[in-house]
């Protein structure tokens, strides 16, 4: 049995869609050259003093700039979800985010103990360690 393009694109939900749309908006958005009058009008006569008006006095009621908090608490925010989604991850991904298991931590398989002076992964490749 092949693979059905048109049963993928069912199972697809309404989020993964809005999400497919938006990437599509952002994509058409970056190529297409927006013109400087436009952005002009919109930007910089309509939309930038509408949110100086509002911003600038409540900025001046504080003695530190609000753009700074906001960044250290995006900052701190990503690393409480990066902290709850790995601790709420199961622990196969514990165990790729550790790395491999330390080689010299166990004895080789076969020959039982290291040799003196020689760590036991060192032993089983042959090579000693260094004083």
């Amino acid at each position: 049995m092949g693979f059905s393009f048109g049963a993928a694109i069912g199972r697809i939900g309404a989020r993964s869609w809005m999400a497919v749309g938006a990437i599509g908006a952002a994509v058409v958005a970056a190529l297409a050259q927006t013109p400087a009058a436009l952005v002009e009008q919109v930007y910089a006569r309509q939309w930038y003093p509408l949110v100086q008006r509002v911003l600038t006095p409540i900025s001046d009621l504080v003695g530190f700039a609000l753009f700074d908090v906001l960044a250290a608490a995006a900052v701190a925010g990503l690393g409480v979800w990066w902290w709850r989604a790995f601790r709420g991850a199961g622990a196969g991904w514990r165990r790729v985010a550790r790395g491999p298991r330390d080689a010299g931590s166990r004895a080789p398989s076969g020959s039982g103990r290291a040799a003196a002076g020689t760590s036991a992964g060192a032993s089983q490749r042959g090579d000693a360690l260094a004083p």
